[in-house]
């Protein structure tokens, strides 16, 4: 009797946690507005993509693109100005990272590397 309860307790476990996983994993069609509005209490946030069409607007970030520089996102989340900001690293083509950006729907943002402070970055 205690095996059969142990078993249906592992199995309750198991189906439980393997359905509810809202993680996005690269290659995946996913609703990232939907999936943002359920872990940000409402508000939606924008995604990788929207991010990294963001980022090429910004003459500064479009010369490091062009010189073979990449924008890691590591899943960082920052609250600015009101707005839930999906984090970035800049990234030399040798992997070191050279700056560290969050993005809103229409705002951009660079971490000052050593106050940590978050300013408006501008566009063009």
């Amino acid at each position: 009797m205690k095996r059969l309860v142990l078993f249906i307790l592992c199995a309750f476990l198991f189906i439980s946690c393997s359905g509810a996983d809202s993680t996005a994993y690269p290659g995946e069609t996913t609703d990232a507005v939907t999936q943002s509005t359920d872990l940000y209490g409402g508000a939606a946030m924008v995604s990788q993509e929207e991010a990294m069409a963001l980022f090429e607007e910004i003459y500064e970030i479009s010369k490091y693109f062009e010189d073979g520089c990449t924008m890691r996102f590591d899943g960082e989340v920052v609250e600015l100005n009101g707005e839930y900001c999906i984090c970035a690293v800049l990234e030399n083509p040798s992997g070191d990272a050279i700056g560290y950006y969050a993005a809103t729907w229409e705002s951009a943002y660079m971490q000052d590397p050593e106050t940590g402070e978050w300013t408006a970055v501008a566009f063009g």
